[in-house]
């Protein structure tokens, strides 16, 4: 089977700033959803000490990262650099987020929306992104649930 995925990238105007880009899932007219199994992130290579990136995949467009514990939110992650006694601490560049088979974490907006911000950074960042998925059936009043769940979220 080939894997399918949709990708894309946010990039902020300007030095800790919030941004957010709309990335097409193609869902909007079809009885689709999409189940994620594997989220991919690049990270940007932050250099100063104290610096914290932040990116998420919204259902809805945001305004700002409000976490996980949003239902509006697929997925919120967090990129830190810290000067610790034992040095320097730098997370990893790529981040790779695999779903289990009986996770059901599925998208069904069209379009959804990637978002970055940051504090401590001296220049804008960019984050690319790449979600794989499997495509599943949805009846009328499956799709329409899980869209008003997001809606009322």
């Amino acid at each position: 089977m080939t894997a399918k995925f949709i990708s894309g990238s946010v990039t902020q105007g300007s030095a800790d700033a919030f941004a957010t880009a709309s990335i097409t899932t193609g869902i909007a007219s079809v009885n689709l959803g999409l189940r994620i199994r594997e989220i991919v992130v690049s990270w940007p290579s932050l250099v100063e000490v104290d610096a914290n990136v932040q990116f998420e995949i919204m259902r809805r467009l945001p305004t700002a990262i409000v976490g996980v514990s949003d239902r509006r939110s697929v997925i919120t992650q967090t990129r830190q650099i810290a000067l610790t006694t034992s040095g320097l601490v730098v997370n990893d560049l790529i981040t790779r987020i695999a779903y289990p088979k009986d996770l059901d974490l599925m998208i069904v907006e069209d379009p959804i929306y990637f978002s970055v911000d940051s504090n401590g950074t001296s220049l804008s960042n960019v984050i690319v992104c790449r979600i794989y998925y499997e495509e599943v059936r949805m009846t009328d009043v499956q799709k329409l649930s899980a869209l008003q769940e997001s809606a009322n979220a």
